[in-house]
């Protein structure tokens, strides 16, 4: 079963199953952010534990399938850098999540469709839309409001928009990557890499010692359910989409993070979650004005065909 899941036919050619399945992982991962502040380990060593679990995981998947990992070693260094990528988004994302709340952390998120709309054309050499413009503008304002609304997370926040900008660059980069060998290989070599930039950076940061700390057995099952289900079953269905639905449309699906992560956090941990008016007022804002971004565009398209 866990192999026809993540078979090439399970979602090749068809775009509504695709879909459908990336609105179930975007229900998943809403929860995410409330697993790791429940987590007592710091983000270094929860990122590391993660990696390490889901690279042993992989190494058993691409064996039972037979997959060749005596890759090229440009595909292989090419790997391991975007999964040290991979690395540093999750530590931030573990990081702004303790500092602040999960609702904080998945607002920032859902600046990610933004930073797509933005990196996207710089890539390509194109010229930004006025679209985009206008949707960063917006989201200014969402921000602006949650600034001023008396929330006393405004670092968290920082951090987490910092991190929507990341998971954004990850998103790109895989979405560029998944075609060049099978997912299960390329998702080995990233977990791999993310290990081992997880190490690196926690050394330049000087907080090595946090990897050495020795978890309880809650920690423990909690960081092998992130690995297992996040790190390789969802990791490894991502990348199969990316192969059918454009970067910009999977974080765009993201946007509905905050609404999910939120009502999962307060019936989960209650008032720790809860913020005022103008909190929700601001998240309304940034999520909402980057889901215009593809309605206004898709009106003015239709309207100059028209």
């Amino acid at each position: 079963m866990f192999k026809s899941l993540l078979s090439n036919n399970f979602l090749a050619g068809n775009k509504y199953i695709n879909y459908w399945v990336l609105h179930l992982l975007v229900v998943l991962s809403s929860g995410v952010p409330l697993m790791a502040i429940n987590i007592q380990l710091p983000s270094y060593e929860i990122v590391l534990m993660r990696t390490l679990f889901a690279a042993a995981i992989l190494f058993i998947l691409n064996k039972v399938n037979k997959n060749k990992l005596n890759i090229l070693p440009r595909h292989i260094l090419t790997f391991l850098f975007s999964g040290s990528l991979t690395a540093l988004f999750w530590i931030l994302l573990v990081y702004c999540a303790k500092m602040s709340n999960a609702s904080i952390t998945l607002v920032g998120l859902a600046t990610a469709p933004l930073w797509v709309s933005l990196i996207v054309p710089f890539l390509n050499k194109e010229q930004i839309s006025f679209n985009s413009i206008l949707v960063g503008l917006n989201c200014l304002f969402g921000i602006f409001m949650i600034f001023n609304a008396g929330v006393s997370y405004q670092l968290g926040l920082v951090i987490a928009i910092a991190c929507g900008a990341l998971g954004a660059i990850v998103t790109i980069v895989n979405a560029r990557l998944a075609k060049l060998h099978k997912n299960e290989v390329m998702a080995f070599y990233q977990m791999l890499g993310a290990a081992m930039g997880t190490v690196i950076f926690a050394s330049c940061s000087g907080n090595f010692n946090l990897l050495l700390k020795v978890p309880i057995w809650h920690d423990v099952l909690f960081i092998m359910l992130l690995a297992l289900i996040f790190s390789v079953v969802s990791y490894l269905l991502l990348l199969k989409i990316l192969e059918n639905i454009s970067a910009f449309n999977v974080t765009l699906a993201n946007n509905l993070s905050p609404i999910y992560g939120t009502i999962i956090a307060l019936l989960f941990s209650g008032h720790s979650e809860a913020m005022n008016i103008y909190f929700y007022a601001g998240s309304l804002i940034i999520v909402f004005s980057v889901f215009a971004y593809p309605l206004v565009k898709w009106l003015l398209t239709d309207t100059i065909t028209d």
